[in-house]
């Protein structure tokens, strides 16, 4: 029975004679405001704890920055890392590049999900920011870098702790 067929129903009850349909609505207090169907929504509004918001905003801003920077001078963001230097993979053609593109992917969906303010939205943001941040912590710890490991580990955990925290 579709939703419109019991709604149907529910008016034929309340407008019946019989008392027993009078008394069957009573009973169980029908009424057709109930029927009416909800709006549909897609703009979750569950609240996001301020700090959350704030940590977002620091990360899409030194995200952004940072991969500018490795635009115009690659050498000057990546220069602690000597295999890049040696194997000429500060071409924008390579994997600095992809590297690139992906930062300034990740803090555009970061700055479009804040902007939003919708909680669904925040939490796949920071979805993809712990299984990046987690990436680059493994990569980081196989090349040897570890103040970047360190800063990619302590990133990851605040993003699940705040991934946990948002509620929808």
């Amino acid at each position: 029975m579709g939703q419109t067929d019991l709604r149907e129903f529910f008016v034929f009850l309340k407008t019946s004679n019989s008392k027993f349909y009078r008394k069957l609505i009573t009973q169980y207090q029908l009424n057709y405001k109930y029927l009416k169907p909800k709006k549909m929504t897609n703009h979750v509004t569950i609240s996001i704890p301020r700090w959350i918001k704030i940590y977002l905003w620091i990360t899409a801003f030194i995200t952004i920055s940072a991969s500018l920077a490795g635009y115009f001078k690659p050498d000057a963001l990546l220069k602690t890392w000597e295999a890049l230097l040696a194997a000429g993979a500060l071409s924008l053609a390579g994997p600095l590049g992809l590297f690139l593109s992906r930062n300034v992917a990740t803090a555009v969906v970061t700055a479009f999900a804040l902007v939003k303010n919708n909680s669904s939205m925040i939490k796949l943001v920071l979805l993809l920011r712990i299984v990046s941040d987690g990436l680059d912590l493994i990569n980081n710890l196989i090349a040897g870098n570890m103040p970047v490991a360190i800063m990619g580990g302590v990133m990851c955990l605040i993003e699940i702790f705040a991934f946990s925290k948002i509620k929808s």
